[in-house]
């Protein structure tokens, strides 16, 4: 009976249709992680406690939609803390109601909860606004700073989506308020390169050559949720190319550009469009043969770790 199970297992290792298990993104970055130092810099950046706050705080409204809280337009208008005054909510509960001074006159906002919950929290987040202290804390840590940026998911000045070139070494210009989305803004440049066929970006007047675009980033501390804009998520203090010696400089500039091509491996496709949603692995009689699914429908067939096609 053991020798019969055993012939049974031999034979089933070659029949060429069975399936590894499917593997996530997820599975992928628990295996991938490696504690990064971008991960942790802005980490003691965090939103300051309500207890805290003081007359004369400030925040900047990011968002045409604030009118709906403050019953003005106060698009990119500073506002600052004036108090908290509680009254009774339509529920009959004791209710928080913020007010602020604003280039409109005194403004308020209802909170939904008690001026003691309120005084308790860690944080508390005002919609379509971000505190000034946290673009001021993230502008001196980040401006004049040279560092690589690792997304080809740039905007232009005007805030407008563009394709960019990732792994290139950039200067943080300048740090703003950004939107309702993304809370912060970073102005970057860098110096053009004649083995790009596109260099993307803006030259500014009286800047010489260097081209700038902007990058929108999450603020640190706040819940991002699944958003994926965080520092770390878009630089890096190293040139990422170091950890790669053995790619070739064709593979490379493929990957900087964020392409995909027949005869790329499977790490300089990673490197290049980012981890698959999902991979499926099917060995076969003289090969095995794997597919990676993204989120936006595109395939990559690989045969023995290298690139054989792309579906979309």
């Amino acid at each position: 009976m053991a020798a019969f199970a055993a012939m049974t297992l031999m034979q089933s290792c070659f029949t060429g249709v069975e399936s590894t298990p499917r593997i996530s993104e997820r599975d992928l970055r628990r295996v991938q992680h490696a504690e990064r130092p971008e991960e942790s810099f802005l980490a003691d950046i965090l939103p300051e406690p309500p207890a805290q706050w003081r007359q004369g705080k400030a925040w900047k409204v990011i968002d045409p939609r604030s009118e709906r809280l403050f019953g003005a337009d106060l698009s990119n208008a500073v506002i600052t803390y004036a108090g908290v005054d509680e009254a009774t909510s339509i529920t009959g509960h004791p209710e928080a109601i913020l007010r602020f001074d604003s280039p409109a006159g005194r403004v308020s906002y209802r909170t939904d909860i008690s001026a003691d919950s309120l005084s308790r929290r860690a944080s508390f987040t005002i919609p379509y606004t971000v505190e000034q202290v946290t673009v001021d804390s993230v502008r001196s840590r980040l401006k004049g700073r040279d560092v690589f940026v690792i997304t080809s998911v740039w905007n232009d000045l005007a805030g407008q989506s563009l394709r960019g070139i990732k792994n290139i070494s950039v200067k943080i210009e300048d740090v703003a308020a950004g939107d309702g989305i993304y809370p912060l803004r970073l102005l970057l440049s860098y110096e053009p390169s004649d083995k790009f066929l596109v260099n993307p970006g803006t030259t500014l007047k009286d800047k010489g050559e260097r081209r700038y675009f902007t990058l929108p980033m999450s603020s640190p501390g706040a819940d991002i949720g699944s958003s994926m804009r965080t520092f770390a998520d878009i630089f890096s203090f190293t040139d990422p190319r170091l950890r790669y010696p053995k790619i070739e400089d064709a593979a490379w500039a493929n990957i900087q550009a964020g392409r995909v091509v027949p005869g790329m491996t499977r790490d300089e496709c990673r490197l290049s469009i980012g981890s698959p949603a999902e991979i499926s692995r099917n060995p076969g009689y003289n090969a095995l043969y794997e597919s990676w699914t993204y989120p936006d429908g595109i395939r990559l067939i690989f045969v023995d770790g290298i690139l054989s096609r792309t579906l979309r």
